[in-house]
């Protein structure tokens, strides 16, 4: 983060965050109104632990809690989207959530009934 003592270049800069924030989330939203976007999306969230349990220990743990923390990032802007409705963005969560749901379920049928016919190659 940038800092500086002059007050003008502070509010210039706080400015720049802001702008930047607003085009993170109109980018988002693109990206959400797809479904392909909030395949991907969600599976950011998956493969990167944002939900899972804070991990406690091991060597890794900067490194994990920073993937977790980036796709967090994803997560706060996704929630401060806004339309008609306040919870626009929480809307395209949880319809993000059941598509891969069902996407996960389709793979495990498909899993299984390769190996019911004894296609494990």
């Amino acid at each position: 983060m940038i800092t500086n003592s002059n007050p003008d270049t502070e509010k210039m800069l706080n400015l720049v965050r802001v702008d930047q924030r607003d085009t993170a989330k109109t980018a988002l939203d693109f990206i959400m109104s797809d479904k392909r976007g909030r395949w991907f999306i969600s599976y950011l969230f998956d493969h990167n632990g944002a939900f899972a349990p804070v991990y406690t220990e091991g060597v890794n743990l900067a490194y994990y809690e920073g993937r977790r923390d980036a796709v967090l990032n994803v997560y706060e802007l996704l929630c401060d989207l806004r339309k008609e409705d306040v919870c626009y963005g929480l809307e395209l969560k949880h319809k993000a959530d059941v598509e891969f749901i069902k996407y996960k379920e389709e793979m495990i049928r498909t899993n299984q009934a390769l190996i019911a016919q004894g296609n494990t190659d």
